[in-house]
């Protein structure tokens, strides 16, 4: 449904997760919705609440949590399935890798991918 916030929604997790968490989020983005200016913004909400913390150490895990963020542009089922079965972005050998593992995936909508499939 068109307008429900479901997008919100996804970017206010997202952006608790990689703010508070500190962990990597993968969203795939199928309607191109995602605006990282409007994620940044989320962001930055939830920091300022933090009055306990100076506005550098703030701009310091603000950037941080821009860089846990993975997203990945899918428009079909095609480019969806790629991303899902790739090495990139969710294999990870934690062995060989210093970064923390993905622990959220976000697709924003999966509706907009199946839809076409199925004929609606």
């Amino acid at each position: 449904q068109s307008s429900s916030g479901k997008t919100q929604f996804c970017l206010s997790v997202a952006a608790k997760l990689v703010l508070e968490s500190q962990v990597r989020v993968a969203y795939i983005d199928s309607t191109n919705s995602f605006n990282p200016f409007r994620f940044k913004e989320i962001c930055m909400s939830r920091l300022s609440a933090r009055s306990n913390i100076s506005e550098s150490v703030k701009q310091n895990m603000l950037t941080k949590a821009m860089n846990r963020l993975t997203l990945i542009r899918a428009y079909d089922v095609q480019t969806l399935t790629k991303a899902l079965t790739s090495n990139f972005p969710f294999k990870i050998d934690n062995e060989n890798d210093n970064q923390t593992p993905f622990r959220l995936l976000v697709i924003d909508s999966i509706t907009a991918i199946i839809s076409p499939v199925l004929g609606g």
